[in-house]
């Protein structure tokens, strides 16, 4: 019995705690992560014998255990990046002759390769003022009298390749004609094998000059400071004219600023140029600052209530009166120091009449439209109008209601009963007497119409020599004059057309019929194509052909019945052109909208717009 329980003490024991659990096997230790010990390159010794010619290395990174590391991490790295350079998958390219070395690297460990670069090469490289130049021609002739063309690239180099040995003659072509070069060209040089060989031309420009204008609106900005800064720096005064100039500059980018200026507000104060050698031009646009009043505007000129007439667009004939021919894109001053009581409409001459009473004329003269120097002679008396069509033709008042018209006589636009040109002023005939005359159409097709003191409306040329009454019985107070076509405002403020012209007028041709729209009209105004008037609420309305966007509605459509001009803008007058524009709001401000191909909006750009811009520039 007591062997038996002996043998269940024993049992028990080699079982068990009695619900103890187990004791598991102890974990084995994590083996080390693998370091990399060794690189090994696919070569050890590269040699190149061109340049940029690219061959490829490779590294095999072993752990400590012997064993490749696939997906290693490897940098690259070139001893001298101006011999080889070295990508960051192992790309070798090799730049210039010589000698480098190229390591790869991962962790502690790295491995190396000898590389040489021997090639045969000439780089030739071509300068002026010691600056590089693109676009050179170059020729090279080998031994063998091989001719090789290349053009240097921006940084004034070509690179020529695998040569052989011996003289070979290096020649420029298309060199900058105002480039002396002090290096002679062609050059000879002797190619060795597995050389580097650099030839360089360098040669000197002939200086620049620089003739500026510094102008507000015409008038010379004296004593303003112009820096000129770049290769060289120079500071130069603009003088009475306007004017400043430097005599020589070495050639090349140069800023130029304005500064010590009063009363005038410049576009930009900064201008960025490239100065060629030679002449070179830069031009400072200002404008008044503040900004003049207008009193009245016309279709390319205006006068202000100071009495200074300004004039803008093209300037062929020297119709913008600033001593010049030059298209003017921002109102310029017209010279003489006169005060101005008016400058009506005009194309390529223009007139007005000064406070004083004369009449002045300027611009293209042939057909005798200035008057010939005599419109001020005595004979005359004093001048309350003087006006210009868009022909070539002219016509004033007296204070004495007494009208002359001068210049082209072919339609019989001077109404003095002929078809003879004159250059002095003839008489209406009629014996009438006037309160208003005003020369329009244009060359070849002139006319003319006017109002009396009887309120009636006379009309001559387009093949009638004299003045024809106008029918139907109205009371006139204006008229104006367009392309075979005519239109006035009566003192009740109705507008009446007649005419030809398609789109720009309403009636039969000869009987006046009303215009459309229920309107009251104060003013109005014909050009060639197209007419506009203004209300007594103030508002712009333009019909006709609506080229360019000379009615001012925002759109190019041609109208046959008055459409607002766009802006919101209350109006004291508008004035047509040929095809634009302008007009003046009872804040005396001046817009123009249409044409602008010669700067007849006066905005100081050339683009078109087919609703007002201001006269000026809004900068």
């Amino acid at each position: 019995m007591r062997y038996i329980r002996l043998s269940a003490v024993l049992l028990l024991l080699a079982c068990g705690d009695g619900g103890t659990t187990p004791t598991s096997p102890p974990t084995p230790p994590t083996p080390p992560a693998p370091v990399a010990t060794s690189i090994t390159l696919s070569a050890t010794t590269l040699s190149f014998d061109s340049l940029s010619q690219v061959q490829q290395l490779t590294a095999t990174v072993k752990d400590q255990n012997g064993a490749t590391m696939s997906g290693a991490s490897v940098s690259w790295s070139s001893s001298d990046g101006a011999v080889v350079t070295v990508s960051s998958t192992g790309q070798i390219t090799s730049v210039l002759n010589g000698s480098a070395t190229v390591t790869a690297t991962s962790g502690s460990v790295n491995a190396t390769a000898a590389v040489t670069v021997s090639a045969t090469y000439l780089v030739v490289t071509v300068t002026g003022d010691g600056d590089p130049l693109p676009d050179v021609a170059v020729w090279l002739t080998d031994p063998n009298a091989t001719d090789t063309k290349k053009v240097t690239d921006s940084s004034g180099t070509v690179l020529f390749q695998n040569l052989q040995a011996g003289e070979h003659a290096v020649t420029l072509q298309e060199v900058p004609s105002a480039l002396t070069l002090t290096v002679t060209s062609p050059g000879t040089i002797q190619i060795s094998l597995n050389q580097a060989h650099d030839l360089l031309f360098t040669g000197v420009f002939a200086p620049a000059e620089v003739t500026g204008t510094a102008k507000s609106w015409g008038t010379p900005v004296e004593g303003a400071l112009v820096r000129i800064e770049g290769k060289d720096t120079v500071e130069v005064t603009v003088d009475s004219a306007g004017v400043f100039q430097v005599d020589s500059i070495r050639r090349g980018d140069y800023t130029l600023t304005i500064s010590n200026h009063t009363g005038v507000k410049f576009k930009e104060t900064t201008l960025s140029q490239t100065l060629e050698s030679g002449a070179n031009t830069a031009e400072f646009v200002g404008k008044p600052d503040p900004e003049p009043t207008w009193a009245s505007v016309s279709s390319s000129c205006g006068v202000t209530t100071m009495g200074e007439a300004y004039c803008w667009g093209w300037n062929g004939y020297g119709g913008v009166g600033d001593g010049t021919t030059t298209t003017r894109l921002t109102p310029a001053l017209v010279i003489g120091g006169h005060t101005w009581a008016s400058v009506p409409d005009g194309h390529r001459h223009k007139c007005g009449v000064t406070t004083a009473g004369e009449g002045l004329c300027w611009g293209r003269g042939r057909s005798g439209e200035l008057g010939g120097g005599v419109l001020n002679d005595a004979e005359y008396g004093t001048w309350i109008s003087v006006s210009a069509g868009f022909g070539y033709h002219s016509c004033g008042l007296t204070t004495a209601g007494v009208a002359y018209c001068w210049g082209d006589n072919w339609d019989g636009e001077l109404g003095n009963g002929t078809t003879s040109n004159s250059h002095s002023p003839v008489l209406v005939s009629g014996g009438y007497t006037w309160a208003s005359v005003v020369p329009g159409g244009v060359v070849r097709n002139g006319e003319t119409c006017g109002v009396t003191i009887a309120d009636e409306i006379y009309c001559w040329g387009a093949g009638i020599a004299e003045p024809t009454l106008i029918s139907g019985g109205h009371t006139w107070v204006s008229v104006g004059v367009g392309l075979g076509y005519r239109c006035g405002v009566t003192a009740f403020g109705e507008a009446y057309c007649w005419g030809w012209m398609t789109d720009a007028q309403l009636g039969d041709g000869t009987t006046p019929v009303l215009v459309s729209g229920g309107h009251t009209w104060t003013t109005l105004s014909s050009g060639p194509y197209h007419s506009c008037g203004v209300t007594t609420a103030g508002k712009a309305y333009c019909w006709g052909k609506n080229w360019y966007g000379g009615l001012g509605d925002g759109t190019t459509t041609n109208r046959s019945v008055p459409t607002l001009v766009s802006g919101g803008y209350t109006w004291a007058s508008v004035s047509v052109g040929e095809v634009h524009s302008c007009g003046m709001t009872t804040g005396k401000e001046a817009y123009c909208w249409g044409r602008n191909e010669s700067g007849g909006l006066g905005d100081g750009t050339t683009t078109d717009s087919s609703v007002p811009v201001k006269v000026g520039g809004n900068w």
